[in-house]
C-alpha cells in the first residue's frame, strides 16, 4: 500500500486494480536499442547490444529500457551474461 511506483514487463498487470495512473512504455526498436547504447556506453554499448540480439533469452529482455540499460551497467572487461536470468541477476 505504500509503494508509490510499480513497474512491470508483463501487461497482465494491468489488469489488477489499483489507484492511479497507468503508463505503458513500448517496446524499443533495434535502431533505439542501438541509439541509447552508443549515447551511455559509445560503441563497447552497441557491441553489448549486438550480441544480446545475437542471445536467446536475452535479446527479448533488451527491447525493454530497464533490462537495457542493466546490461549497458556492465563493467566492460565482465563476461556477458547467456541467460535472461543472468541479466535479471544482475538487475536485482
Amino acid at each position: 500500500p505504500a509503494a508509490t511506483f510499480v513497474v512491470t514487463t508483463r501487461p497482465e498487470i494491468s489488469d489488477v486494480p489499483f489507484e492511479g495512473q497507468l503508463l505503458t512504455v513500448l517496446e524499443l526498436s533495434v535502431q533505439q536499442q542501438m541509439d541509447i547504447a552508443r549515447e551511455i556506453k559509445g560503441e563497447y554499448g552497441v557491441r553489448l547490444v549486438d550480441e544480446a540480439l545475437r542471445t536467446p533469452g536475452v535479446r527479448e529482455l533488451v527491447s525493454a529500457p530497464l533490462y537495457l540499460t542493466t546490461l549497458l551497467s556492465l563493467p566492460e572487461g565482465q563476461p556477458f551474461p547467456r541467460t535472461k536470468e543472468e541479466v535479471l541477476r544482475r538487475f536485482i
